[in-house]
């Protein structure tokens, strides 16, 4: 079992407890849900980190808006090292623009030292972002995949994409090497 598990899309709204969606006693969640507009009555979108007992857990930001949801989270004392992690939900919606989340992503980034281990998970919803000067994509499937893992001054190894039944998005995974 992950020691760490990172959800998007998640559609939930605070009528739903995180821990009915977790393993019973075993994972600490924290999710940022999605700042749905006045009048509307669908919870869409949403990112929720869920973190293994007993390791430990921070929530440095949040950030919600009607297309974008970021939560950055700080895991202490995994093999003695740290890791940060930016948890990200791009909507698709005609009304959204890559800038936007580009721009919420650059702010988040910028508060983490640049030599201390980051990941980018989400669901991106833009192609944009596969090729970069950046951080490096570490779990892919296609020219179309919509859903990434990004990640700097990490190791990883045994990635993996797969398909889902119940879902148009692929499942994406990554084992991390400290």
């Amino acid at each position: 079992m992950s020691d760490v598990i990172v959800l998007t899309e998640t559609w939930l709204s605070g009528t739903i407890a995180s821990y009915t969606l977790l393993p019973s006693g075993q994972f600490n969640g924290q999710r940022v849900d999605r700042k749905s507009p006045v009048n509307c009555h669908i919870s869409a979108d949403g990112v929720l980190v869920a973190l293994k007992m007993p390791y430990q857990m921070t929530v440095f930001k949040k950030y919600t808006s009607q297309y974008i949801q970021i939560m950055t989270v700080h895991i202490s004392a995994i093999q003695q090292k740290g890791l940060y992690i930016l948890a990200v939900y791009n909507s698709p919606d005609r009304h959204n623009s890559p800038e936007s989340l580009l721009q919420q992503s650059k702010a988040r980034l910028a508060t983490i030292p640049h030599n201390e281990p980051c990941m980018i998970i989400g669901d991106i919803n833009e192609n944009a972002l596969a090729t970069t000067h950046g951080p490096i994509q570490t779990a892919i499937k296609s020219l179309h995949v919509l859903d990434h893992i990004y990640t700097r001054n990490i190791d990883c190894m045994d990635t993996c994409v797969s398909a889902t039944y119940y879902s148009d998005h692929h499942w994406a995974s990554c084992n991390l090497k400290f």
